[in-house]
């Protein structure tokens, strides 16, 4: 679990940002790094979300996101992200159906518009009310 806690945050923080609450899906692992992709499937079909945001180790997307991502979008998610880079993987996880990736120093705006686009929710663009300056 630590060595993907630090996704977790980013993206709970990332989704808290754009107003959007978040539901925590752990994913049974067994001793020998297997993954119980039912389960989570499961879990994923019985918690009333339309999205996932995946959080791992480039351990543990390497081994596992293309059967997780393909196991959450037969159970109907709509949309499917990835927090972290996609490096060498980004074709393999497109194919899978992956949405798009959040990671530090990604277009957060726009990663949010995707994610509200997918859930059918109508944002406008406005400019802010005030300026920032550093001083």
């Amino acid at each position: 679990a630590v060595d993907h806690a630090a996704r977790v945050g980013f993206a709970r923080q990332l989704l808290t940002a754009g107003g959007l609450d978040d539901i925590t899906l752990n994913a049974p692992v067994s001793e020998d790094g297997t993954l119980d992709v039912d389960a989570l499937t499961q879990a994923f079909a019985t918690s009333g979300t339309r999205v996932v945001c995946c959080c791992a180790s480039d351990d543990d997307y390497a081994r596992h996101a293309v059967a997780v991502v393909n196991a959450v979008r037969t159970a109907g998610a709509r949309g499917v992200w990835i927090a972290g880079r996609p490096g060498e993987h980004e074709s393999a996880w497109r194919e899978a159906g992956v949405t798009g990736y959040v990671f530090l120093g990604c277009d957060v705006p726009a990663a949010l518009r995707s994610m509200f686009s997918t859930l059918d929710i109508a944002v406008e663009s406005v400019s802010p009310p005030f300026a920032t300056a550093a001083v």
